[in-house]
């Protein structure tokens, strides 16, 4: 084997190692990209039994890094979707709801974008003091003490503004997913039960 031969597979080898380091480098910093606008969802159901209160309340926070582009959200009771406000009113608190009309205020998440840092209420209901909504309340916020109560998620997904999308869990780290499903208008639903103010 002659000194040109031996070069020319020497020079080969640096090539394709410099290639590979060249590739390497590249994924490491795409991979950074990602992880410096990371979204990360967290989602809150509250139960306010205080007479001043009388109060359920659905919150969504992004404790990521990056700007969360929420594409759909669904909410579920005991693993079921739930579409509207009676429904879910009627699988929280079974026979014993209260009395009257409750308020509603809450604003659309979907097709919206959530900051790092920011949070935003889905929903909430209050209703009027009086005796009967305060022991209803009372019973409900019993029944969550004893583990009893119902297993309410709000299940988003969204996407981070390099289009990775996720769908998160109540617990536990989000799913990646490839896409989103179509937007379920889960405030509108909620709205269709009766008459609400959103913000």
């Amino acid at each position: 084997m002659n000194f040109e031969t031996v070069g020319s597979i020497v020079a080969m080898v640096v090539g394709v190692s410099a290639l590979f380091v060249a590739w390497d480098q590249a994924q490491v910093m795409r991979a950074q990209q990602h992880a410096s606008v990371w979204p990360l969802i967290n989602t809150e159901f509250t139960v306010d039994p205080s007479p001043e209160g009388l109060a359920l309340e659905m919150s969504v926070s992004n404790r990521g890094v990056g700007p969360a582009l929420i594409e759909s959200a669904s909410l579920l009771v005991n693993g079921e979707p739930v579409a509207g406000r009676a429904a879910l009113l009627n699988s929280i608190f079974g026979d014993n709801q209260p009395a009257g009309s409750a308020s509603l205020v809450g604003s659309s998440l979907e097709s919206n974008a959530l900051g790092a840092g920011e949070s935003v209420q889905l929903f909430r209901m209050t209703w009027q003091a009086n005796e009967e909504n305060v022991a209803a309340f009372s019973a409900l916020g019993q029944r969550y003490i004893n583990g009893e109560g119902a297993d309410i998620r709000l299940e988003i997904c969204y996407c981070s503004v390099f289009n990775r999308c996720y769908v998160s869990f109540e617990e536990g780290r989000p799913k990646t997913v490839r896409s989103c499903p179509a937007r379920t208008n889960l405030f509108t639903n909620l709205l269709s039960d009766g008459e609400a103010a959103a913000k």
